[in-house]
């Protein structure tokens, strides 16, 4: 999953317990610029399943540059 980029909006590992980590029950996205400093995060989960009763409800999203908002909502919407 890491190897994949959405705009600079990249999935992230790890679970409960890992520093920085989204927590177990949702995906966390990590959205860095181009020196690869995080610059903002989101953690979201799908719920319903993947046909129209599908939801993806977002818990957190965090941009602290517009480029990083930009990032996030373009990799949510590969998602819905």
């Amino acid at each position: 999953m890491g190897g994949r980029s959405w705009g600079g909006a990249r999935p992230c590992a790890g679970g409960a317990g890992t520093p920085g980590a989204p927590p177990a029950e949702g995906i966390g996205t990590l959205a860095r610029d181009d020196r690869g400093r995080a610059v903002g995060f989101a953690v979201w989960r799908r719920t319903g399943g993947y046909l129209g009763g599908g939801r993806l409800e977002v818990d957190r999203l965090v941009a602290l540059t517009p480029a990083a908002g930009r990032a996030l909502l373009a990799n949510l919407g590969t998602h819905a």
